[in-house]
């Protein structure tokens, strides 16, 4: 059975904008994992120009969790674990949240997930 999977893409500077963590960069890996894992890719919620270290700033963000915790969704993907924050704290909640929705994670370049499968 195929997943319903939303992700999640940020940068904080205008300068990740023209190079390096791109959006796009950012989007198309996510995109390409779900593909090479059978997921359905249903959203990608965006913050452009947004430091991690506030989540009060970020519209996408809070978009984001708003969807998740409304809708029956699998998992969330992110390019980095950093794209959801810079602050420990902030990042603990977000899974906290996720394991309180059932919901999976997975962060493409530090190859981790919360799925015990």
């Amino acid at each position: 059975m195929m997943k319903k999977i939303i992700g999640y893409v940020r940068v904080s500077s205008i300068m990740q904008l023209e190079e390096g963590n791109s959006i796009e960069m950012q989007r198309d890996y996510i995109k390409e994992y779900c593909k090479r894992n059978n997921m359905d890719l249903v959203e990608i919620y965006e913050d452009k120009g947004i430091s991690g270290m506030s989540i009060d700033k970020r519209d996408g963000y809070k978009e984001m969790i708003n969807y998740l915790t409304n809708n029956e969704i699998d998992g969330i993907v992110v390019w980095s674990l950093s794209r959801l924050g810079r602050k420990m704290k902030d990042v603990v909640e977000f899974m906290d949240t996720l394991k309180q929705n059932n919901i999976n994670f997975f962060s493409i370049k530090e190859n981790l997930s919360n799925n015990d499968k």
